[in-house]
């Protein structure tokens, strides 16, 4: 009776290390490498964030909604950053923090979709254009595929969805996105 549990543990326990020890190392060292790619993500974003801020608060002229909420989003990266740089996150958090830094993520691009907000001054006769956002949500898909330590299949879902959002909300704030569509799917 002894010897089948055995068995079917170790049938069960395939792809784990026969000591424990060494299985303990192997998920340490898996946990720091997770780590290290959600410090990455996370100053990516940061950096990202806070340069757009910049950017459009210094083309404008002033502070948009826009460019506060980019502020924002980068002080929220900045805080997950020093969160998980300063090793105050354990091994049993990790999955909780991706799924929330992702979850920032996918706001961030659903806030970069073109929206008409209402223009700063100086900006009134500016057109939403269909790749408003656009660069956005490719560098995000981009980023979560490659860095973010999580399930294949909430990448997938991810980058399906976050394109989907895209495409719906140009397609009807955006006035040359029908003829757009019509050039793509006309063939002469």
């Amino acid at each position: 009776s002894i010897k089948q549990h055995k068995g079917i543990k170790r049938l069960l326990s395939w792809n784990q290390f026969t000591s424990n020890e060494v299985e303990h190392l192997y998920q340490r060292y898996v946990f720091r490498i997770q780590q290290s790619a959600l410090v990455c993500l996370s100053l990516l974003f940061t950096i990202l964030c806070f340069s757009l801020a910049i950017l459009i608060t210094s083309f404008v002229g002033n502070y948009t909604i826009y460019s506060l909420y980019l502020f924002t989003q980068g002080l929220i990266f900045l805080i997950f950053f020093i969160y998980v740089k300063a090793n105050l996150m354990k091994e049993k958090h990790l999955l909780a923090v991706n799924y929330t830094v992702l979850s920032f993520v996918v706001i961030l691009c659903i806030f970069s979709v073109p929206l008409p907000l209402g223009a700063p001054p100086g900006f009134e006769d500016h057109k939403l254009n269909a790749a408003d956002g656009a660069w956005v949500v490719a560098f995000v898909i981009f980023s979560v595929y490659a860095l973010m330590p999580i399930r294949t299949l909430s990448k997938c879902i991810c980058g399906g969805f976050i394109p989907l959002v895209h495409i719906l909300v140009s397609s009807q704030t955006c006035v040359q996105f029908p003829e757009l569509l019509w050039r793509q799917v006309s063939v002469r």
